[in-house]
């Protein structure tokens, strides 16, 4: 339908309907709040105002990212991303001593904040939610579906319990390449890993819409394989909108040309 608009991102196309209007659609980074305030104490009001700055722009639907390998909220299902961290330890504690010293002062501040957050009760995804719904913008939670950030560092302070104890799961696990080390959805461990974690923050948030990032990223099969886990990912996608029901949206960033993505396994126009 005409009233229906296609978003392309750098990477990819998030499909997200916006009745009689156009605009942008803004991916906010699950981390990138935490690491740029750093050595302040937050108020709640504080952390809703973010959202101020994008009142009256062009900005139309606001999806905020709530993981990366690890989750950005207190997860029942997932490593989050204070877990093993220590608020009275040095930099170079436990969980930072795989990075170097200058890393590790960085990440200990963003990480620190974070577990502030929580421990004041202060969760940002759910009143940036809120303070989006104020002032009209849609308000979206971005789910990564296989980060691999930092993947040749194996004790990095990003990646998940799941990721570590299973290598077994990767899609080639016998070679040691970024896009080798990512989870590979034939596995059902890896597929029920991911949605729980997708029906926990179903429950957790009140949202207009779910955006299902399959380009954090794009390599989800063994090679040769991508063809069999398509219909694998449709079943997915199936459960996903029987989730979410008739009222909320679901939007999914795949490559821009229904060639591309269906050779990774991604068969966007079939979810549609």
């Amino acid at each position: 339908p005409m009233d229906r608009r296609v978003f392309l991102t750098s990477l990819g196309a998030a499909a997200v309907p916006t009745p009689n209007r156009g605009g942008l659609v803004f991916n906010e980074d699950s981390n990138h709040y935490f690491a740029s305030r750093t050595g302040k104490r937050l108020t709640a009001e504080e952390v809703s105002s973010f959202m101020d700055q994008y009142a009256g722009t062009q900005i139309r639907e606001f999806l905020i990212n709530v993981n990366a390998m690890r989750a950005g909220f207190p997860s029942k299902t997932r490593t989050a991303f204070f877990d093993g961290y220590d608020p009275k330890g040095p930099d170079g504690q436990p969980l930072f001593a795989s990075v170097a010293p200058a890393e590790a002062k960085f990440a200990r501040a963003w990480v620190h904040q974070a577990w502030q957050l929580h421990q004041d009760g202060i969760d940002p995804y759910k009143l940036w939610l809120a303070r989006a719904r104020k002032h009209r913008i849609g308000a979206w939670v971005s789910v990564r579906m296989n980060d691999l950030h930092n993947v040749d560092d194996e004790k990095h302070y990003l990646h998940s319990e799941f990721w570590k104890q299973h290598p077994e799961f990767r899609r080639v696990p016998y070679r040691g390449e970024q896009r080798d080390k990512a989870l590979d959805y034939l596995r059902p461990e890896v597929r029920e890993h991911n949605w729980k974690f997708v029906e926990e923050v179903a429950a957790r948030y009140d949202f207009d819409g779910m955006e299902l990032d399959w380009m954090r990223f794009g390599f989800h099969f063994a090679p040769g394989r991508e063809a069999e886990g398509a219909a694998l990912l449709t079943e997915f996608h199936r459960r996903v909108r029987r989730l979410l029901g008739s009222k909320r949206r679901i939007a999914v960033r795949v490559p821009s040309r229904p060639e591309t993505a269906a050779r990774l396994g991604l068969d966007a126009v079939a979810w549609a």
